[in-house]
């Protein structure tokens, strides 16, 4: 019963060499209206000085160790070693707003399994803004993960504990969209409609840090969307391939718009070897002209806007 009225809440954060945020993403998390009965730091390897800085605030955070094995196993980590009715993810370099727990906590029913909130987009750079991160609505969630990403920030969930839900240790990105994707089919996940949570974007964030994730992100979609058809239903599996496909004809298309002729290649040869997306070969570009052509257009374009 006390677990029902007063249930204890995990915080879990990865971090690679995060010493320059892992500091502040603690301090904002201590300074809930309703703070976490723990705070559980993974240290995935880093050769900074992360470990130290997350290790100076007391006995409430908990420092594990490990080699770097990526995200997915350093999130898993601190799910297991937790001692809370609820888990509550965190990124080394996100900040929570102060009442991020006790808003979500009020949103809890019988029947919810994990609870969001909407992001705060921070550039965090020299004149950064901040923006309130447009977010589909739940229902359409599952197809918006297929085409666009995650519907909302990792940082930005609480889950139960007692989820048979983990992450996927055999890919090192997207690994939150596939552990979204199975999150939804488990039970209802509910959203509070306030910006809580803050991605901090910077050079070094893994989005910055990567060419052409879509394909990345495309192969673990794929994949596991042929681990469930089972479930799924061939014709779901079929449709989810023709939604996800989107995606990578836009990385082609902005390959090509900028010229970037060595990405372009790579998502046609990507789309010519997978047999679910070779009807994508049709709608992407194929054809490059000489470099006058694209000057020449250019220019022209120049001078409409003038």
């Amino acid at each position: 019963m006390s677990a029902l009225l007063h249930p204890k809440i995990s915080v879990v954060i990865p971090c690679d060499n995060g010493e320059r945020y892992v500091g502040e993403a603690i301090q904002s998390i201590l300074r809930q209206s309703r703070p976490p009965d723990e705070v559980l730091v993974v240290d995935d390897g880093s050769t900074d000085a992360s470990a130290k800085v997350a290790g100076a605030f007391g006995s409430l955070v908990r420092v594990l160790s490990q080699d770097n094995r990526g995200e997915s196993v350093a999130r898993n980590r601190g799910i297991d070693e937790s001692t809370g009715d609820w888990i509550a993810f965190c990124d080394a370099d996100d900040l929570w707003a102060p009442t991020k727990l006790a808003e979500q906590l009020a949103g809890v029913e019988s029947d919810t399994v994990a609870v969001s909130t909407r992001t705060l987009d921070w550039q965090d750079w020299p004149n950064g803004i901040k923006l309130v991160r447009e977010e589909p609505e739940p229902a359409t969630w599952f197809d918006f993960m297929l085409e666009v990403g995650a519907p909302f920030q990792i940082s930005s969930l609480m889950v139960r504990r007692e989820l048979p839900v983990r992450f996927d240790e055999g890919i090192r990105y997207g690994e939150d969209l596939i552990y979204l994707l199975n999150l939804i089919r488990v039970g209802k996940v509910k959203r509070v409609d306030q910006a809580l949570s803050t991605y901090r974007m910077h050079p070094k964030s893994q989005s910055k840090s990567r060419r052409l994730v879509a394909l990345d992100w495309h192969r673990a979609v794929d994949e596991w969307l042929q681990q469930n058809e089972a479930e799924l239903g061939r014709s779901e599996v079929d449709r989810g391939r023709r939604v996800a496909g989107k995606r990578i004809a836009a990385a082609a298309w902005k390959a090509y718009y900028a010229r970037d002729w060595e990405s372009l290649a790579r998502v046609q040869e990507y789309c010519r070897t997978q047999a679910a997306n070779l009807d994508l070969v049709k709608v992407m570009p194929q054809r490059r002209f000489p470099e006058f052509v694209y000057q020449v257009h250019d220019r022209q374009r120049s001078w409409a806007r003038t």
